[in-house]
């Protein structure tokens, strides 16, 4: 047995140009041909996209397949249009969520929206990637991500947002409260069921990262020093 047949989801990373994306594209050809009758997604998190320049195809938000790989599709995610997308979705169970908890208006978050959060990038693309192995739309992902640096802003991103999301909680929780002792009953509304679905995506995030059967994590360098030193700090984190 081959030592990735029981990967579904194998993650490119490393400094800068050091071939991650070269090595990733070769790498989901290679999983197309000794998985004929499986789906294979590649799919890039850097906003720089460069697996159409390996491919020489142009690459956009929706899968497209190779002409000579049709189980092997190519995406470059977009994670602004996802951001925004949850926006649409979330934001105004979220400024709920904050006004039940606090004295801030839920108009006063706008501008945090507009923020670029080192790291939310790449949180969009696990989301996004948890989303469709769930889905069955692909059986396979390789991911060319972005540098290593973009990476460990997401891990520090993911145990920000577990500790923002546990401070809405104890909002929510005031607020049932409050609702409970003057109303004499509380009803689980769109807010609680919000908590849970991030809190539960997160988790799963979490343990999709970790799960060393089904995810490899290829931490690409040259031997150079500074690529050597990133890399290790890489591994270390």
């Amino acid at each position: 047995m081959n030592l990735y047949d029981s990967i579904h989801l194998a993650m490119f990373s490393g400094k800068g140009g050091v071939g991650k994306t070269t090595l990733s594209c070769g790498f989901a050809r290679y999983w197309a041909q000794q998985f004929d009758t499986e789906q294979i997604l590649l799919l890039s998190t850097d906003p720089a996209h460069s697996i159409g320049d390996v491919l020489q195809i142009n690459t956009k938000d929706e899968p497209q397949a190779l002409p000579d790989r049709p189980n092997l599709q190519v995406r470059a995610l977009d994670a602004d249009r996802l951001l925004e997308q949850f926006r649409q979705d979330y934001g105004t169970v979220l400024e709920r969520l904050v006004e039940r908890g606090s004295f801030v208006d839920g108009d006063d978050l706008s501008p945090v929206w507009d923020l670029s959060w080192p790291g939310l990038d790449e949180l969009m693309g696990i989301l996004e990637i948890q989303r469709i192995l769930r889905e069955g739309e692909a059986d396979r992902v390789v991911v060319d991500m972005a540098p290593s640096g973009h990476t460990l802003n997401l891990f520090g991103l993911m145990d920000f947002l577990d500790q923002f999301l546990a401070s809405l909680d104890l909002f929510q929780e005031k607020h049932r409260f409050m609702t409970q002792r003057f109303a004499g009953s509380y009803t689980p509304d769109d807010t609680d069921d919000f908590l849970d679905t991030m809190q539960q995506d997160l988790a799963t995030g979490r343990q999709m990262l970790q799960d060393q059967a089904r995810t490899a994590c290829m931490v690409v360098g040259i031997p150079e020093p500074m690529s050597w030193l990133e890399s290790r700090r890489f591994i270390d984190a």
